[in-house]
This record gives structure tokens, sequence and C-alpha cells, in this order.
């Protein structure tokens, strides 16, 4: 994120203004003096140099970044002479975000000196990993609490998947003293094989020495690979909880390939077997997909319908959604009053109940009812608030309420040490570091703290932080937080060039980074627009916009450029139709095409959203129409959610 400058507006008279003190100029010499050597020391000590850490020491140790500088000193030159350092900054700074990261390097050295006491004196329960835990207890062992060691190293060893290799000497002491048991090892190898972990399952058979544990691991292994074969009703007779288990695992996985079996047998099981209400829940969902993908669907309303007091409310609103892939508004309309009423009284169900009643009925009295919905639906700012009022001609309201603003309280969090770190390290540009240290620092954050970060961050044009904020504390209604006009001069820019309106591209990015300008997603994507790198590659060549490496996509002006310039792609495929441009962006072209063939045209545009086949392409849909009239509202500009053409297009 590019550190945005800050104008301050006085609303102070040039005569009372006062120039600032003599002191406060000196201080602000002196931070951005030691921000300079902050960065020549941290550029040293990342190479391995410490000289100048040595010789600015004392110049820095005031400076909100200092316990970073003293972090890559220690942890460059880990060792055991070093404890007292280590010790004191593991006491000094005990929720610096790299703290866990240098206890867990000196607790692994003192495993691998053999510093058996040490280890269990500066080992951390509420930080620790798989393999810290496992080191934890061999030291335990080695310090004579054998018993205690065993005992809690059991549960480390029955999980269903591979433990870290630094567990390996732990579990040898409980395998050379006898501890796994053939009880013991059933309980993994079920978690393993439910889990699909065949080559942990193969390596804990060897614990079964007798021929009943052979002969039930044998089963579950055909069994798993072989679902159908759960019709061996006799082979599954006893009702265990391990059998239970495997029923539903074989149940589920054969209502993949044939779900009417699948129900015949599931049905002798629910008779002989007590399965509890969330393990029938989960079956049905399975059974009900399977049904459906096998083009069975009047089998799957029939069969949902006659297990509904079982069926979760995650099933009942996919269920919902084939019937208004299908247009069975006849059936919709009673479908809905059986969801569960906090998910019928949501805003989407009463919007599409309306919407039934419109399409079932001509009763003048039922036709107002659903008006009188929509009118009560469009006071929100919302996707289904919007639609509702585009539906009774009312206008879009913004429902804005501004936070109150409390400067004190904002100045006293900015002045704490951690959000002090956070800025720095903005300034400095080290976004990452920033960011961890406004987790570690807000986590356990009220409602109310909640609040007063988001109002400095809003300040410090942190946007991502200011609007994550908003969400932790639930408050929606402060749409100048919640929706900045981050970097509007390079959204402006590309907005012109491309024909695009302004408010969609802040829209995009705010549904696709929160305006985080170097953000990486866990599948690649980068920067304000989430640009595959891939992608902006294929972008930069067919539209020959000079583009050298993925670390540009950090750049806003570059990131906009190619992002705008493929959502413009979008467009002119799909004849100008903004909903199915926007699905494409997230969810790629080539879907969206076998979407609206598997539609076939005959779905109204608030149906086609709706039933998206994809629930994150299905929410992304409809926050970026909805954002774009809050941007619009920003910006003064009157806009409809959709335009005529997009509205009457069957899709």
């Amino acid at each position: 994120m590019v550190q945005a400058e800050l104008t301050v507006t006085s609303t102070v008279s040039s005569d009372e203004q006062k120039a600032p003190s003599t002191a406060s100029l000196a201080s602000d010499r002196a931070l951005t003096r030691q921000r300079q050597l902050y960065k020549k020391v941290n550029k040293d000590l990342r190479r391995g140099a410490t000289a100048s850490f040595k010789a600015l020491r004392s110049s820095l140790e005031t400076y909100p970044l200092y316990p970073y500088l003293l972090y890559s000193r220690i942890s460059g030159n880990i060792r055991l002479s070093n404890e007292a350092l280590v010790a004191d900054f593991l006491r000094d700074y005990p929720t610096l975000p790299v703290t866990r990261k240098l206890r867990k390097r000196w607790l692994h050295l003192l495993y691998k000196r053999q510093q058996w006491q040490k280890l269990l004196y500066y080992y951390d329960p509420a930080t620790s990993s798989s393999a810290q835990q496992c080191e934890y207890q061999y030291a335990r062992y080695k310090s004579g609490h054998t018993n205690a060691a065993l005992s809690a190293a059991l549960p480390l060893w029955s999980v269903g998947k591979s433990q870290p290799k630094a567990c390996d000497p732990l579990f040898k002491l409980l395998i050379d003293r006898g501890h796994i048991t053939e009880a013991v090892a059933w309980q993994r190898y079920t978690r393993a094989i439910f889990k699909h972990q065949f080559q942990l399952a193969h390596y804990i058979e060897r614990f079964f020495t007798s021929a009943a544990y052979r002969d039930k691991a044998a089963l579950y292994r055909t069994v798993d690979r072989q679902p159908a074969l759960v019709g061996n009703y006799s082979r599954l007779s006893a009702d265990r909880p391990d059998n239970r288990a495997l029923i539903e695992h074989a149940i589920v996985h054969l209502a993949r390939q044939n779900a009417t079996q699948a129900i015949k047998h599931w049905e002798h099981y629910r008779q002989s077997h007590r399965f509890d209400e969330a393990s029938q829940g989960r079956v049905l969902a399975r059974l009900i997909k399977g049904l459906h993908k096998q083009d069975k669907h009047a089998a799957a309303l029939n069969y949902i319908n006659a297990n509904i007091v079982v069926a979760n409310s995650t099933l009942l609103e996919w269920q919902l959604r084939i019937l208004l892939r299908d247009n069975n508004w006849q059936v919709i309309k009673p479908w809905i009053h059986s969801l569960p009423e906090a998910i019928r009284t949501q805003q989407r169900w009463r919007y599409w109940q309306a919407r039934a009643q419109l399409m079932t009925s001509g009763d003048p009295e039922v036709i107002d009812q659903a008006k009188t919905t929509f009118r009560e639906l469009s006071r929100f700012r919302s996707f289904y608030g919007f639609l509702a009022s585009d539906r009774v001609g009312n206008p879009y309201r913004m429902a804005q309420h501004p936070l109150p603003l409390k400067t004190d309280e904002i100045d006293a969090l900015a002045k704490t040490p951690a959000l002090q770190r956070v800025r720095e390290f903005f300034i400095q540009g080290e976004n990452l570091r920033a960011r961890r240290e406004w987790y570690q620092a807000t986590k356990n954050f009220s409602t109310e703290q909640w609040l007063i970060a988001a109002q400095l961050a809003h300040r410090e044009h942190w946007y991502q932080q200011a609007i994550l904020a908003m969400s932790k504390a639930r408050y929606w209604d402060d749409i100048d937080i919640r929706f900045p006009q981050a970097y509007r001069r390079e959204f402006e820019k590309q907005a012109q060039e491309m024909d695009l309106p302004l408010s969609l591209l802040f829209a995009i990015s705010r549904q696709e980074s929160a305006f985080a300008a170097d953000v990486t997603s866990p599948a690649g994507a980068k920067g304000l627009m989430q640009l595959m790198p891939a992608t902006a590659k294929q972008v930069a060549r067919q539209h020959n916009i000079r583009y050298k490496s993925s670390r540009q996509l950090f750049q806003p002006s570059k990131n906009l450029s190619l992002g705008s310039r493929y959502y413009k792609d979008m467009m002119l495929r799909f004849a100008d139709n903004r909903i199915l441009a926007t699905a494409s962006y997230n969810a790629g072209p080539h879907r969206v095409a076998r979407w609206r063939k598997e539609s076939a045209g005959k779905l109204t545009y608030d149906v086609w959203i709706e039933t998206i086949p994809y629930s994150e392409t299905r929410q992304y849909v409809q926050n970026v129409l909805a954002y774009c009239l809050i941007f619009a509202h920003h910006l003064e500009q009157t806009l409809p959610l959709l335009s005529p053409a997009e509205k009457q297009q069957l899709l």
C-alpha cells in the first residue's frame, strides 16, 4: 500500500493559527533522522552486517521500530551463549509478531542441544505448533516426567494425518514402550481412512496383530474404495461409533455414483443405527446433490420434502436456487416458508418470496403484499434493497450514519507503541509487517475499540485496515470509511481511457483488495484489482502495454491499467453486460459462457445472478453491483443498478 500524504484542513481562522513550536520541529527532525537511520541499519542487518547497528543503536532506541532491529540482530546470531539477549527480548516484547518466530527458533536450538530444562522453561503452549508440542513432550520425558509426557503424546500420535518429522523421536518412545495398542491404532486408522490418508493408513496396519483388527481394517479400506459394499449389511450390523462413521462415509461416496442406491442403503441403516441429527443432515445434503447431478430432480425434491426436519439451511437454500433456475415459482413460494425464521426473514429470501408472489398470482391483494415487501426492502443499502427499489420505482437509499468523531480516543490509540509501529512500517514501505502488527494489536479489541481503530486507519489512509475494522465492529453505515475513494487520480485516468464508469472500477477494487495495493491472494492474484500474473502478462501482450514482471502489479497505476483493460475485454466479449463481465472477472469467461449455455437464455437478470453455481462469484457480482451505486453516491452521480439493456436481456 502506498502511503498517502495527509492534508489537514484547519477550521481555525488564519490569525488564530499557531506556528509549530521549536520543540515540535526538533522532534519532527529527530524522527525523520531516525527513519533514515532505521532504513540503513535494517538493510545492513538483513545482509548480516552488524557494525551500523552497534554504532547507531543509541540513536535508535527510542524509535518505534527499534525492537525489530534488535530482533534481526539476535535472530541473525542465535546461539546458547546469547540466552540473556533472547530471554530479555521474549520478556520485553511478548506481543510482537516476530517474538513467536524467535521463540520457535530458540526452542528448536535448545532441543537440538538437549537443553531439556531450559526448553521446558521457555516453552509457550499458546503459540506452539505440532512440532513444538512433540519436542516439548520429549523434553518432559527426558526430564523425568515420563508418564505425563507419554500420556500427552498419545493425542499427538492419534491424529488422522502425518505429523512432522520432529515428532518421530517422541512417537518412537510410545511404540517402544507399548503404548500403541490395537485400540489406539484403530482410532488413528479410521481417521486416516476417512481423510483418504492411505499411506498413513498402510503404516498403521502394522500395529494390528489380531485377525479381528486386520479384518476390520481390510473392510474399511475396501468399503472406502468400493462404497457400494456398504450394502453388505451383516458386516456393519453393530451399532458402534466407528461403524456409523464408516456407513456415513460410504453413503456420501456412493451418492456421487448412484444416489438412488445410496438412499436404499441409507434408509436401511437409519432403522438399525442411531445416527444423530447432524450426521443425517450431512448425508441428506450429499444424497440430494447426487440426485440432482444424476438428473433425478423430482426424486430429489420428494426426498428432501420427506426429510426436511433434518435438512440444514444451507441445503434448503441450495435447493431453492435449483427451483429458481427451473423457474418453478409455484414450488418456490411454499418452500421459502420451510426455511428457519432467521434465514427466511433475510433480505434475500424476502425479495424472492415477493417475486414468487408476483409470478404466481394475479390477485390484487397478493400483488400489493409483494409491493409492500419491496417498499420495505428498498430502505436498505444492499443488493436486494437496490433490486427492490427498482421494482417499485423508489430512490436508492444510502442509509448513511457517520461515526461521531472521537479525536481524543483516536489520538490516544495512535500513541500506543503497537500503532506507532504500524504507522512507521507503512511509512517505511514494510506493509506486510505493518499488517501483522495491526492484527496483533487489535485481535482482542472490543466493538468500541474497533470503531476507534477504524477512524484512526481512515485518518491515516490505511484503507484495508479501516474497512476491516468496520467489519469487525459490524458497523455498516459509515460509508465514507467503508468506501474510500483511494488512489482517485489513477482510477480516474483508467476510467477515462477505458470508457468505464469510475464507480465500477472503484467497486471492483474495493471488492478485490479493499484498496490494499500490495496484497497477494492465496491463489497468487496481486494488487488493487487482484490480477493473476499470467492474466496480466496476456493482457499486456494483447494490448501492447509495457510489462516486465509481476512485481509491477503492486504499482497502482500499472495494476489499474492492466486490470481495467482486462475488464473492458470482458465487457466487449459479453456485449457490455456488467453482470456477465463481472462474473467473468471473478470466475473466468469460459465458466460464464458455460453457465449461460446451461441456462439457455431463459432466466431474468436477478434469477441468473442468484443461481450462479459458485457462491463466491454470486456474492462477488452482487457486491460489485451494489458497491457501484455507493461509489456513484460519493461521486454525486445518478446511476441505475442495471441498465435497461442489462435488465431486458434473458441470460
